[in-house]
């Protein structure tokens, strides 16, 4: 039975938007406790086998220490830098590793980062960042349950591609984004997030929905369009646009300029000149030097990702539940914490 990789990225959930909105604190001792409940669902459906990535703040051992020996641990070979480099590098080892699925533990930023490297691995994200577009909302007994299902071959796979934006210079793909890569006025990285709407020039956006926090909100807010449609929006801002609310930070709601909006296909190279930086996911990461010319293409094959939902749904019809619990009647199947 192949294992469970696991990245858990222990900088998520504390940016500078805790300080300039009211961002909640996904502080480690929460990230811990998450990773126990994904373990438990793991081992409930025994899938112990478990891969992850080491951190500064050990946050895969501490968790599975209060497992016991049903959950197996295995840390990648690798020296953590503290930096998103860290997810990559990681996500990469388990791509190679051919674990079951990657599990991964952040925001829009920290998911970015895996899937630069994840191949065909399929992702289950689950959120602890700030923008949580990207990620799910499942709770992390039942995201253990699901992946558990994949890995033990109880229920399929259940996975899509998700779309992506590739930055290119010179007809080479030099980064990308999952959600949205934002054209700025600014001439730095900075603190790298992006939560003031005044620096937008344009918008280029895989999803719009209302329902969503952050810069895919002001899409969202004025011409919705799913993760699966096909297509990605352009915005422009300025001046006499069409005003629109749009929640740009947990309890930061912004009033915004549109002055144009579009949809645009894939595979259709678009121009961003210089002087500007990118925000990819929200974060301020490339700058665009005056003269300079980069391109934009909307790209259908994306990360591969894992509908949770879905899984445990499609493993109850089947009846795999109840089969998981004649299968393992003897056996204590949750971990006493």
């Amino acid at each position: 039975m192949p294992a469970v990789g696991i990245i858990a990225n222990p900088a998520s959930g504390k940016d500078i938007r805790r300080l300039v909105a009211h961002g909640a604190v996904c502080d480690n001792n929460a990230k811990v406790g998450l990773l126990r409940r994904i373990m438990a669902g793991l081992v409930a459906v025994g899938a112990g086998e478990v891969v992850a990535m080491p951190d500064a703040g050990d946050l895969a051992r501490r968790a599975a220490a209060e497992m016991g020996p049903a959950c197996r641990l295995e840390l990648l070979a690798m020296t953590p830098t503290d930096s998103a480099h860290d997810s990559t590098s990681a996500a990469g080892l388990l791509d190679r590793r051919g674990v079951a699925c990657l599990i991964v533990l952040g925001g829009d930023g920290t998911c970015r980062a895996v899937a630069k490297a994840s191949g065909d691995t399929p992702l289950l994200a689950v959120s602890t960042g700030t923008n949580n577009v990207f990620p799910t909302a499942l709770e992390g007994t039942l995201a253990g349950l699901a992946a558990g299902l994949v890995a033990t071959g109880a229920a399929g796979p259940a996975s899509w591609r998700a779309p992506k934006l590739e930055i290119i210079d010179h007809g080479r793909v030099i980064d990308m984004a999952l959600v949205d890569v934002a054209v700025t006025a600014h001439c730095q990285t900075g603190c790298k997030a992006l939560w003031r709407p005044e620096s937008l020039r344009r918008l280029f956006l895989t999803r719009a929905e209302p329902t969503a926090i952050g810069l895919s909100a002001i899409g969202g807010c004025l011409s919705p369009m799913a993760a699966d449609s096909g297509q990605g929006l352009e915005l422009g801002f300025g001046p006499g646009g069409r005003m629109v609310l749009a929640t740009m930070a947990p309890g930061l709601v912004a009033r915004l300029a549109v002055s144009r909006w579009r949809r645009f296909a894939p595979d259709q190279e678009l121009v961003i000149d210089g002087p500007a930086t990118l925000a990819l996911d929200g974060e301020r990461e490339i700058i665009i030097n005056p003269g300079q010319r980069l391109g934009l293409r909307l790209c259908l094959a994306g990360p591969r990702v894992l509908d949770g939902a879905k899984i445990l749904e499609t493993a109850a019809h089947a009846g795999a539940f109840m089969a998981l619990a004649a299968r393992r009647a003897d056996q204590d199947i949750s971990p006493h914490f």
